[in-house]
């Protein structure tokens, strides 16, 4: 498979699915630890698939406060191998930090215990929280974290598919290989044959279920742990699998009592499940003219720059703090171009929609109309702050919806074109 990367590494076997098939003194993980020459101290491969491993990747995973993104994301770093007491180390950091939904989980790993893989990818799931596989490169962009490429393979691989949300920073690895146990060379082919038919259902089923391809697994079973495999998986192949997520916009055409209307919907929200965002852009009949509005959900705590609750932004709180609107594209050269909306462009402020959305709607103007032709990515802000408010935020604080214009900007065009 071209898109697949397979090198020989040792050093990343998947440990087996039973807790108790504990490798042999680490040389199932890191053989460079076991019979090493004579007079010979051991040393781990300082780098792996171009990625620098630094000194904390080859031990015990450990769990550190990354610190806060720039849209609000408490950040949590996961660096090292994965082992028996890891999910229980994981649940202590989330509490200790009082992690909500939203936060990012930033992994730095070899992989390691099978079992425990599965089960912090569940614990990450059941909190709504996001993925990325990255280190710490020890540079701040103000008080944000700024990655450096990492690598996360073996059962690391599996624990990232967790996240409601998967990224990799630049020049990051993700590598992938079936699974290996202490426990093969002492059975009999027909034992070993039920065995990997039984670790397989169980991967595949939970592949399933954090909602990546089941190709996967076919990817994943290609590379033999025995003899050291692993399959690097390239970023286009990532996104074809869903190893990765990459949100898409879907455009329908319809029509109501306001009029004709072209609706960009996101996929459903992980977090409320149910709901998604959206932008309409809305043909109206008198005085003729195209509005476009957004429909945002600032429950998704992590979408909503330094206005953060327990439980998400209520809509209410949102809308009492909403103090202008602004418009920002990217374009096919990823150059972004932001514009305020200016009180004559606003044809509805922002308001409570219903319990999970807040809307505002503005009319596409010249100017609008000029900044759409070309974008390839929409983002319709709700700018947050207000002197003497509670909160006392920065005017560009915002939260908003981002929409793939990619896809729908010829029906866009059209659109307004055939309403004016």
């Amino acid at each position: 498979m071209a898109s697949i990367c397979k090198i020989v590494l040792a050093s990343m076997l998947l440990t087996a699915m039973a807790p108790s098939s504990i490798w042999a003194q680490d040389c199932a993980l890191t053989p460079w630890r076991c019979s090493p020459p004579a007079g010979a101290t051991p040393v781990p491969p300082p780098i792996v698939q171009g990625v620098a491993t630094g000194a904390d990747f080859w031990g015990p995973m450990v769990f550190s406060n990354g610190g806060v993104e720039l849209d609000g994301s408490r950040v949590i770093y996961a660096i090292g191998t994965i082992e028996p007491n890891t999910p229980d180390q994981f649940d202590a950091i989330l509490r200790n930090l009082q992690v909500q939904a939203g936060a990012i989980v930033v992994f730095h790993s070899p992989g390691g215990y099978v079992a425990q893989g599965l089960e912090l990818g569940r614990a990450i799931r059941s909190r709504s929280l996001r993925t990325k596989i990255a280190q710490p490169s020890g540079i701040e962009l103000g008080n944000a974290p700024w990655y450096k490429p990492g690598l996360c393979a073996s059962s690391c691989s599996l624990a990232f598919l967790g996240g409601v949300e998967r990224t990799i920073a630049d020049g990051s690895q993700y590598g992938v290989h079936d699974v290996s146990s202490p426990q093969a060379g002492k059975l009999a082919p027909d034992e070993l044959l039920d065995l990997g038919q039984k670790q397989a259902a169980v991967i595949g089923a939970y592949i399933h279920e954090m909602g990546v391809s089941s190709k996967l697994l076919t990817v994943l079973a290609a590379a033999n742990s025995a003899a050291g495999e692993t399959n690097y998986l390239s970023p286009g192949l990532m996104q074809e699998l869903r190893v990765i997520t990459t949100f898409k916009t879907t455009w329908t055409l319809g029509s109501d009592g306001n009029g004709f209307s072209l609706v960009g919907s996101n996929p459903e929200s992980s977090i409320l499940p149910g709901n998604r965002e959206q932008v309409v852009f809305q043909c109206m009949a008198s005085p003729r003219r195209v509005i476009l509005g957004a429909y945002f959900m600032p429950e998704e705590s992590h979408k909503v720059h330094g206005l953060l609750y327990s439980n998400g932004t209520p809509p209410e709180l949102f809308v009492m703090q909403v103090i202008g609107l602004s418009l920002s594209v990217l374009d096919g050269q990823q150059k972004t171009t932001e514009i305020e909306i200016v009180p004559a462009e606003v044809y509805q402020p922002a308001r409570v929609s219903d319990p999970h959305h807040v809307s505002a709607f503005v009319v596409v103007t010249p100017r609008i109309t000029d900044l759409l032709r070309q974008a390839d990515v929409l983002t319709f802000d709700f700018k947050l702050g207000g002197a003497g408010s509670a909160f006392q935020f920065r005017f560009d604080s915002a939260g908003g919806v981002t929409v793939d214009l990619a896809g729908g900007r010829t029906q866009v065009m059209s659109f307004i074109q055939n309403c004016h």
